[in-house]
């Protein structure tokens, strides 16, 4: 601590409250004592707020610089404060501690902040070098003695604690530096800080570069040509290899916030290489053009801010620029409400005064050059070499990162650097056996236990990581107190040498933008290229909600990147192993327990009887990990129960609330909570940092860690559920029957999550999601899940439906911006309380506050197919059965419409459709054979149709990988139903020749089953029938052109005609097609055919329309999922038999890194014109732009121009090239 201490200290310039010597206070003669006793009486009269030092051992070298060389004699504390108390009266409090920092002793000598004065000399010393009766304070970095106005100060300070400012504007420039650190609490990291910032010349100001280095969160530049020659141009410089930078315009629709260690830039006045233009700009034209922007990326920033408190410094150097920041701090006042300080500092006061008393904005008078110089001195003393960044490689040679992309990298990944140098951070050995996170310089050490499930999982994690190839994921399960997290992080240690290894770090800001997995799977194939090795992921779901988890892995198998994610999930139940999936109890084997008992007997000996009789019980409850801890270093721990009982009696009532907010959150969240979120409660002002380790009792923190700085949880989940049970269960006759408090304390708890600021926290929402939403991590509206009775555990925990009901209604009503909550307690509503029409209420209340969310759209969908089953479960007649359907129906084609790329959204109706058949059927009288009903309901007539259409588009979201369980059991279902072939074929082309029925709709039901007949492989179905097939699909385009489902089977039917379709007849019907329903899929095939026309006949027209067409596509698909995926290749024939559809290329060939089945396909030629990166490059065909990875290729920039040949595909984004070779 001494040590953090001094470097700080080392940091800052001398002031009032910091002085360097060089060496310690010769005492052996009057001056000496002199110089001793007037240093501190003079800072200890000086008003400040806090603490004053005196550092010995520092050269000082001008400019404001200094240089630690150490002293060569030590003063002894108890003769120091002999010689300043036989001088001084009333004797100020202060000691006098040596430090040794890098092989040198230093001494720090502190004046504590004790206002028992004023403080006044009694003794001369050294012929008038201290004189008798007068009381020194510091003036700036002076000794001085007071005049009657610097005494009138020091007294009101005495007395009331009030610093007030020197008067006149010479006095305000005294000290203002110090004063300055003092209003920004040296630039803490318990804050969060902003800067709005006028234009700044960097040519009239050279010092500039020293605002790059507090660690601002966003900056509000009112700049426009800032980036060319202003405060920028300098800043940027600095940031690189270290921090992220992110440039936003008010005019941006969303900000786009980086993760961990990022800047945002927000250009207030916009961007623009025209300068005369924007700085001219009035105040009514920036109002009109960009303050509602940038208001709506104030609010945003806000959200990732809270809890914290903030800090704004302004920079007041412009007057010209008052009105528009008047309006920006307006903006922050509004939105971060009392949790924002304003810190202004300028040369003009009397210009600033009014905003400064307006925001209630402590004045600075300081120089900018000034401000400048001290801000860049705060770097000097922590100033270091950055890390090369080494990654292993594929040779075994140390291959280090760019070092402009390990900033955006490190964003969300922690990763494992071979030349990191992992230092101690206290004794992490005891650290870690008392129940703390394993750090990796413990790992290092091998100072955990080993686990017997740890080898299984670690040669499964290997055997992925061998095999490479692409994305694989392993799930690790475990209970609370098992020590998963650790497991895994052994795991990951272990193997960080041989393949680059990452773990995910969590941002609820970062994780709430679109693009969340496919930053990431960026990040991931910039690892795998630099090291040409897979990467090891270590991703928590107490980090990371699982269904970002899910998308991510999705995001990496469709970009092939190599790469395995070992999940860690903590579950209340014990889950089933299998192939990739390691479960780790709890509960010790007893070789387990040996290890556990040899440890901690060797930490703490004296506890050796306890941990004995705990390794040799038989509790499934008691011999966990975490016991071992517990009963080894838990003060007179005689059981659980005990403990926690014996301290919760010990706290206040107020500290018996907080305490049981963070079980709540740990128990049922797995999370920690942020303490600024008890401000209130602890009567902290909200801009003030709560530190909980000051304000709590020590019978409450034996009960908590802190799990990072700021943020609290129990010190383990056991701790979590035993003081929800004493506290809950206090004056009940059960303690056991807690849970029935749950409500009114869950409610307590969402109140003060969404109180004190009219923006809600992104941190607050995600703690309320994993606490009431999320089961096991998992977000379950827009899945089939959703459907269940499986809710959140506190959800479940609460016993009385009617309770839960008001539980969920809360926090529809506490976060009305949160649609998804009213979804929530619909789907509660439907499928627990089975009250679907405060269901549809809740659901309709969703749709009116969001109505382009594809979940809510699902959700609705769900709701009327629960209707459609009560319905079918009471035989009601077929009319009622119908009409729920068919808004069962709509609601899921809306799910489709807003997200094509879910399949959830076609399974869901698929279901409903299965059963609705087979109920129809029954109705008939049908027991066996194919369905064939004729109902007059189009729905159910058509069912096993539109079946076989929605089943098709899902497989076609999933080409190349394997059918989910939901699709395999559809699929099951589906082939019951129909029974025979031939004998369904010739029902359906007997029902055909009848008249009344839905014709289209019994064409493409025969085509179906043609198709069915060969298994789906439309190239194994004989000439004949595909003569038949296409007769039947022409016939009902004549009769409906725009038809999505016939068009769909044409076009993979029109390729197997011999001869085929002309490729200009093609294009006309599908521009007809196109011009009847605009879809992504109608264009998709467009741009197709054009581009097979264009490299069968070199036509420049259909260049051009392929070009148009393919962007137009782009554009469209760009929040799909599957964008990048080929659907369509290029292969051998001409026209439109070219066309190869990606499931006839197989399943994935992870040795050779392509589809098994190649052979239909055709190599092109083409030349490389543009190298980006690895991760992106450009190849010429035939005049046509096509996109390939260069690392897979093996390619480097001195490829650029290379002859190569490659597979063609046809994605929504582009050409994509694929197996590409040298030629």
């Amino acid at each position: 601590m001494l040590a953090e201490k001094l470097s700080m200290l080392l940091r800052r310039p001398e002031g009032e409250t910091l002085d360097f010597k060089l060496e310690a206070y010769d005492i052996a003669t009057d001056y000496g004592k002199a110089a001793l006793v007037k240093d501190v009486v003079s800072m200890a009269n000086t008003p400040r707020e806090g603490d004053a030092c005196i550092v010995f051992g520092v050269k000082e070298l001008g400019n404001g610089k200094v240089q630690p060389v150490g002293m060569s004699r030590v003063p002894d504390d108890a003769t120091l404060q002999e010689i300043v108390a036989s001088a001084v009266n009333p004797a100020p409090r202060f000691h006098f501690e040596p430090v040794v920092h890098e092989g040198k002793v230093f001494g720090i000598l502190t004046i504590i902040d004790g206002r028992h004065g004023p403080f006044i000399t009694n003794k001369e010393f050294g012929k008038e070098a201290l004189r008798k009766g007068v009381v020194y304070y510091r003036r700036g970095s002076r000794n001085t003695e007071a005049d009657a106005d610097a005494l009138r100060r020091i007294i009101t300070w005495m007395e009331a604690g009030k610093v007030e400012p020197v008067r006149g504007l010479e006095a305000e420039m005294e000290a203002s530096w110090e004063r300055f650190l003092d209003e920004v609490h040296h630039f803490k990291s318990d804050y969060r800080y902003l800067l709005v910032a006028p234009p700044l010349d960097k040519e009239r100001i050279r010092s500039l570069q020293g605002l790059g280095v507090p660690s601002w969160h966003a900056v509000l530049d009112l700049d426009p040509m800032s980036e060319w020659h202003g405060l920028l141009s300098v800043v940027e410089k600095k940031l690189v290899g270290s921090r992220s930078l992110y440039r936003v315009t008010p005019d941006d629709p969303d900000m786009v916030l980086g993760g961990h260690n990022t800047l945002q830039w927000i250009f207030a006045k916009g961007l623009s290489s025209n300068s005369i233009t924007l700085h001219s700009m009035t105040y009514k034209q920036w109002n009109t053009r960009y303050s509602h922007g940038l208001r709506s990326h104030l609010t945003r920033l806000t959200a990732a801010l809270r809890p914290a408190p903030v800090i704004c410094v302004v920079l007041g150097y412009d007057p010209a620029n008052l009105l528009i920041i008047n309006s920006i701090l307006d903006a922050a006042s509004g939105t971060l409400g009392e949790s924002l300080k304003l810190v202004v500092a300028t040369d003009d006061i009397s210009a600033y005064s009014r905003l400064a008393d307006q925001f209630e904005a402590p004045l600075i008078a300081i120089p900018l050059e000034q401000l400048c110089i001290g801000l860049a001195q705060l770097s000097l003393a922590s100033a270091e070499n950055p890390p090369s960044r080494i990654l292993p490689s594929v040779s075994g040679a140390p291959i280090p990162l760019d070092p402009v992309d390990a900033p955006w990298i490190e964003e969300e990944l922690e990763v494992l650097y071979l030349d990191a140098g992992y230092e101690p951070v206290g004794d992490d050995r005891m650290m870690f056996l008392k129940g703390e996170e394993i750090s990796w310089y413990a790992l290092s050490r091998r100072v955990d236990i080993d686990r017997s499930r740890a080898s299984r999982l670690r040669s499964i994690v290997e055997r992925e990581l061998d095999r490479g190839g692409r994305a694989t994921r392993i799930n690790l399960y475990h209970t609370a107190g098992a020590g998963g997290s650790t497991v895994a992080r052994r795991v990951v240690w272990d193997l960080h040498e041989l393949y680059p290894s990452a773990t995910l770090k969590g941002n609820p800001s970062v994780q709430a933008i679109n693009k969340w997995a496919e930053e990431n799977a960026d990040r991931l194939m910039r690892l795998a290229h630099a090291a040409q090795r897979p990467v090891l992921l270590l991703a928590d779901s107490s980090r990371v909600p699982e269904r970002m988890l899910d998308e991510l892995y999705d995001t990496l198998r469709s970009r092939q990147v190599n790469a395995v994610i070992l999940q860690v999930m903590r579950r209340f139940a014990v889950t089933q192993e299998a192939e990739r999936v390691v479960q780790l109890p709890a509960f010790l084997t007893d070789d387990e327990a040996e290890r556990f008992l040899e440890v901690y007997t060797e930490a703490r000996p004296e506890r050796s009887r306890d941990l004995e009789l705990l390794s040799a019980s038989r509790s499934r409850r008691e011999r966990v990990p975490f016991y071992f801890g517990l009963t080894a270093f838990g003060k007179d721990f005689r059981g659980l129960e005990n403990y926690v009982a014996t301290r919760v009696k010990k706290i206040e009532q107020t500290e018996q609330d907080i305490l049981c907010y963070i079980a709540l959150a740990h128990y049922y969240g797995q999370q920690g909570v942020s303490a600024q979120l008890f401000a209130d409660l602890l009567g902290v002002p909200a801009w003030k940092p709560v530190d909980f380790a000051k304000k709590l009792q020590d019978p409450m923190l034996d009960l908590l860690v802190e799990q990072e700085p700021g943020v609290w949880r129990p010190a383990h989940a056991l701790f979590s559920e035993e003081i929800l049970r004493h506290l809950l269960g206090a004056d009940l006759t059960n303690k056991e029957d807690w849970q029935t408090r749950l409500p009114d304390k869950a409610i307590e708890f969402a109140h003060l999550c969404r109180e004190g600021s009219s923006i809600v926290g992104d941190r607050e929402l995600d703690l309320i999601q994993r606490i009431f939403i999320y089961r096991d991590s998992s977000e379950l509206l827009g899945t089939e899940r959703a459907s269940s009775r499986s809710f959140a555990q506190i959800i479940e925990d609460i016993k009385l439906p009617n309770a839960a009901v008001r539980v969920l209604r809360t926090l529809a009503d506490l976060f009305p911006e949160e649609p998804h909550f009213h979804a929530h307690l619909a789907r509660y509503q439907a499928f627990r309380m089975r009250d679907l029409k405060e269901a549809k209420r809740s659901i309709l209340k969703a749709l009116s506050q969001s109505d382009r969310d594809s979940v809510l759209y699902h959700m609705s969908g769900m709701i009327h197919r629960q209707v459609v089953y009560e319905l079918l479960r009471d035989q009601v007649n077929l009319e009622k059965v119908v009409e729920a359907a068919q808004e069962a129906s709509e609601s899921f084609a809306e799910a489709r419409r807003l997200r094509s790329d879910n399949e959830h959204g076609y399974i869901s109706e698929v279901q409903m459709l299965l059963r609705l058949a087979d109920y129809a059927r029954q109705r008939q009288g049908q027991r066996s054979g194919p369905i064939l009903t004729i109902t007059g309901y189009n729905l159910v007539d058509n069912a096993l149709e539109l079946v076989e259409d929605l089943l098709a588009q899902v497989r076609q979201l999933h080409l190349g990988e394997e059918p989910s369980r939901y699709e395999l059991d559809c699929r099951a279902k589906l082939e019951a139903l129909y029974g025979n072939h031939e004998e369904a074929l010739r029902a359906y082309h007997v029902l055909l020749e009848r008249p009344g029925v839905d014709h289209p709709s019994i064409r493409r039901q025969l085509v179906w089953t043609y198709l069915r007949k060969q298994e789906r492989r439309w190239h194994d179905i004989k000439p004949k029938d595909i003569r038949r097939i296409e007769r039947l699909l022409r016939d009902n385009l004549r009769e409906g052109a725009g038809d999505d489902r016939t068009m769909r089977l044409w076009i993979q039917a029109a390729r197997f005609l011999s001869p085929p379709p002309d490729i200009d007849e093609l294009i006309e019907q599908i521009s007809l097609w196109r011009s009847i329903n605009p879809s992504l899929e109608a264009t998709y095939y467009l741009y197709v055919v054009n581009t097979l026309k264009y490299l069968d006949s070199d036509s420049r027209l259909a260049r051009e329309e392929a070009e148009r067409l393919k962007e137009e596509c782009r554009h469209r698909a760009q929040y799909r999922t599957d964008r990048t995926k080929s659907i369509e290749w290029f292969g051998s024939g001409c026209g439109v038999s070219r066309l190869v559809h990606q499931s006839r290329l197989g399943v994935w060939n992870p040795e050779r890194r392509f589809f098994m089945n190649a052979a239909c396909l055709e190599r092109v030629e083409g030349r490389v014109t543009n190298y980006s990166s690895p991760q992106a490059g450009w190849i010429e065909v035939e005049g046509l732009q096509v996109f390939y990875v260069p690392g897979v290729a093996g390619h480097h920039r001195r490829s650029l121009h290379q002859r190569v040949s490659c597979y063609l595909g046809f994605a929504y984004e582009g050409l994509r090239a694929w197996e590409v070779q040298d030629l």
